[in-house]
């Protein structure tokens, strides 16, 4: 079986886009409503100017506080071991594409959750 890691959650980001260390990428959060009467799911992205060999255009005027966005993204191992020597073991959500979308097609999503 081919193996497939694609996720797309659409959503609103919680903050403004903090930039990484060596200004290699940014992070950012985004809430993603789960439904009526269901909380929120809040998720944590990583988004890196180089991806492999692709260079990636970060529009940090799009990944304002509030904006909907549709984000395509990838899972991999974020393993490390604390300053306690214990290995912790993460999941971490790196960016494929981001871009904006219209609150009513925000609110489409939302409505196709609840289904």
């Amino acid at each position: 079986m081919k193996s497939t890691n694609n996720i797309i959650l659409s959503g609103r980001l919680t903050a403004d886009a903090q930039p990484m260390a060596n200004e290699s990428g940014v992070r950012f959060s985004i809430a993603h409503n789960m439904g009526k009467d269901k909380p929120a799911l809040f998720v944590d992205f990583t988004f890196f100017n180089r991806n492999g060999r692709v260079t990636n255009k970060i529009d940090t005027d799009l990944l304002k506080k509030g904006t909907p966005v549709l984000v395509h993204a990838f899972m991999r191992p974020d393993n490390y071991t604390n300053a306690e020597g214990k290995t912790i073991n993460k999941v971490q959500y790196v960016v494929k594409k981001v871009e904006a979308i219209t609150a009513e097609e925000a609110e489409e999503a939302d409505q196709q959750d609840e289904e």
